[in-house]
C-alpha cells in the first residue's frame, strides 16, 4: 500500500508541474488542486493504519511529533536549532490521533502532526491553539516588464547592486543540454552548493533523477560563465508561458571568494533574460521552506515574487498543537514567520498577539493568521508602508 501510494503521489506531483503550460490560470489552478487532492489521498493510504511518533527534548522545551517521518530532520531543526535528543514512542492508530495529541499536551509544550492535506477531519488533532503549515512553498514572478523595470526601486537596490557586480565580473550566460556540462554542473556546482546550504538536511537530486525528471522532459541547463569558464548553473524548463527553475549550483571557489550573493542574482537575471527571449511571461522560482526566516525564501521575496502552494502531495503538512502561548517556544515560532494559506491566500502565523517586529516582517505577505487559546483562528491584514519601489 505504501509503495502504490508513493507511485500515485509522485505521478500527481509530476503532472502538477506539467500543467504550468496551460495558459488559462483558472484551468491551471483547478487541475493542480485536483492533482494535489488525488496525491494527498494516496499519501493518506501510505500512512495507514498506524503512525510513527517520537518525543524531542531540548534545553528549553520539549515537543512530540507524530505522522509521516519524511522531513522529520527539518522539523527538528526548526524546533531545536541547537539540537535535541529523540526518543521513539509506540505507534499510534490513525483513528486515535486526537486522543493521543490531547494526552501528550499534558507533558510537552507542543505536538506536531505530519499529515497529508486530505487527512480525514474526524482524525484531525485538536487543541487550545492549533494551525497547519506546509513544509515548502513555491514562488512565481511576473516577468512581463523589462529586466531594468523589475530591478527598479529602493527595495530592489540590493538586487541591482548584485546584478551590476555580476556584469562587472564579465558574467555571460548560455543554455546547454550537453551531457558533459550536465555532469560537471551536478558534480562541481550543485552537490557542493546544496550541501553547504542545508547540510545533512539537504534534499539531493541524484544525476539519474535529474536526467529522468528534468532533461528527459525538455529541460535545459543555464550556465553562467566568466572568460568561457562556467562558475554557476541553473536548471530551466519551458512550460507554456512559464519558465520553471530547478536545481541551482555555484562553484565552491566562487562562494569562498564572497561572490555567492551577486552570482545568485546574476543567475536569476540570466533566467529572466532567457525566459523573455522565448516570449515567456512568468518565472516559477521553485520551492523554499515555508517560513520568512529561511534565507532562500527571503531572497526570492526581494524580487516581489508571489507565494503559492508547492504542489507536492508527497510532502506532509505540519499541524502544530499547543496548550498555551506567550512562552519561549511560541516566541521562537513567531520569530520563524511560519507561512500558511487561508482562503487560498498566503499569510504568516502569529501565536498570540503579533509583536511589532513580526508585523513589519509580514508586510511582504500582507496578512497574519492569529492563533491563540480560547479563540478561533482569525486573519488580520497588514498595510505596508509607503511603496518603497517608487
Amino acid at each position: 500500500m505504501a509503495l502504490s501510494g508513493d507511485r500515485v503521489g509522485r505521478w500527481c506531483d509530476e503532472q502538477s508541474v506539467a500543467v504550468y503550460r496551460w495558459r488559462s490560470k483558472r484551468l491551471r489552478e483547478a487541475a493542480q488542486a485536483a492533482l494535489l487532492g488525488a496525491g494527498s489521498l494516496a499519501h493518506v493510504l501510505k500512512l495507514m493504519p498506524r503512525l510513527d511518533a517520537a518525543v524531542l527534548r531540548g534545553n528549553q522545551w520539549n515537543a512530540v511529533w507524530v505522522g509521516d517521518t519524511a522531513l522529520s530532520a527539518e522539523l527538528e531543526h526548526l524546533l531545536f536549532p541547537a539540537g535535541a535528543s529523540t526518543q521513539r514512542l509506540g505507534r499510534v492508530a490513525a483513528w486515535n490521533l486526537p486522543r493521543f495529541v490531547s494526552s501528550q499536551l499534558a507533558a510537552v509544550d507542543l505536538v506536531v502532526c505530519a499529515l497529508p492535506r486530505a487527512w480525514p477531519p474526524v482524525w484531525r488533532p485538536r487543541g487550545p491553539a492549533a494551525f497547519s503549515c506546509p513544509v515548502f512553498v513555491n514562488l512565481t514572478l511576473d516577468i512581463q516588464l523589462p529586466l531594468d523595470s523589475l530591478l527598479r526601486g529602493r527595495s530592489r537596490r540590493g538586487l541591482r547592486n548584485g546584478y551590476n557586480r555580476s556584469r562587472r565580473e564579465g558574467y555571460r550566460w548560455r543554455v546547454t543540454t550537453e551531457e558533459r556540462d550536465l555532469e560537471r554542473f551536478h558534480r562541481d556546482m550543485y552537490l557542493p552548493h546544496v550541501t553547504r546550504r542545508h547540510g545533512p538536511r539537504a534534499i539531493v537530486t541524484t544525476m539519474e533523477d535529474y536526467r529522468r525528471n528534468w532533461t528527459a522532459r525538455g529541460g535545459s541547463l543555464l550556465l553562467l560563465e566568466q572568460d568561457g569558464h562556467a562558475v554557476a548553473g541553473l536548471s530551466v524548463r519551458i512550460e507554456g508561458s512559464a519558465c520553471v527553475l530547478g536545481e541551482e549550483g555555484i562553484l565552491g571557489t566562487v562562494e569562498a571568494a564572497g561572490y555567492s550573493q551577486s552570482t545568485q542574482v546574476g543567475l536569476k537575471c540570466a533566467a529572466i533574460e532567457f525566459a523573455q527571449s522565448r516570449g515567456l511571461t512568468r518565472l516559477v522560482m521553485g520551492r523554499s521552506l515555508a517560513r520568512l526566516a529561511d534565507p532562500v525564501l527571503a531572497n526570492k521575496l526581494r524580487w516581489g515574487a508571489a507565494v503559492c502552494p508547492s504542489g507536492r502531495s508527497l510532502h506532509p503538512e505540519w499541524t502544530f498543537v499547543m496548550s498555551r502561548v506567550g512562552c519561549p517556544l511560541s516566541e521562537h515560532l513567531n520569530r520563524q514567520g511560519l507561512l500558511t494559506f487561508f482562503d487560498n491566500q498566503p499569510c504568516v502565523v502569529a501565536l498570540g498577539s503579533p509583536a511589532e517586529e513580526l508585523r513589519r516582517a509580514v508586510e511582504t505577505i500582507g496578512r497574519i493568521l492569529i492563533a491563540e487559546p480560547g479563540h478561533q483562528n482569525r486573519i488580520e491584514s497588514i498595510r505596508p508602508n509607503r511603496d518603497s519601489r517608487r
